[in-house]
């Protein structure tokens, strides 16, 4: 874990993946992958990592600001929210997507999970819940696009 005294220079021409954190900020970090880098604050004796946003759309300077306001707060627990709560969290962010990609999410959120999910917190939601409600879809085409009409009809012309 190198401590860095980071600044809009350091971080910009930081290369290697890894995780750096800053020598002014406690338990406030920058993430380095292969294609992006991600700003996150360690918070809560459980030590969660909480996401603040990626670089360069989010400055060093805010997200200081940002760390330094979550570091004041309590972290939420995932094993406090049920699926219906963190549903509400989703559709106010995804407000900022287009009008049918609400649309398209939300329609297959409510028809298929919250009705099987809803009460059900979080933390007790495994892998196997879901691809047992997901798998049975992977036959039916949820929206169909105009790719897959014609992947199928190149299909069907080389048969005949």
């Amino acid at each position: 874990m190198p401590k860095l005294h980071m600044t809009d220079v350091v971080v910009a021409r930081l290369k290697f993946n890894g995780t750096y954190y800053d020598e002014m900020t406690p338990a406030f970090g920058l993430r380095v992958g292969k294609n992006r880098k991600t700003w996150f604050v360690v918070r809560g004796r459980e030590r969660l990592r909480t996401n603040i946003g990626q670089y360069p759309t989010v400055s060093l300077a805010d997200a200081r600001k940002e760390a330094r306001k979550l570091l004041t707060q309590e972290p939420t627990k995932a094993d406090r929210i049920t699926f219906d709560a963190a549903y509400d969290l989703y559709k106010e962010a995804l407000k900022s997507k287009k009008e049918r990609t609400q649309y398209d999410y939300k329609r297959v959120l409510d028809k298929y999970l919250q009705p099987k999910m809803g009460t059900k917190k979080l933390s007790d939601i495994s892998y196997e819940d879901i691809t047992q409600i997901t798998d049975p879809l992977t036959g039916t085409c949820l929206r169909p696009s105009p790719f897959s009409f014609r992947a199928n009809m190149n299909a069907h012309s080389k048969v005949s």
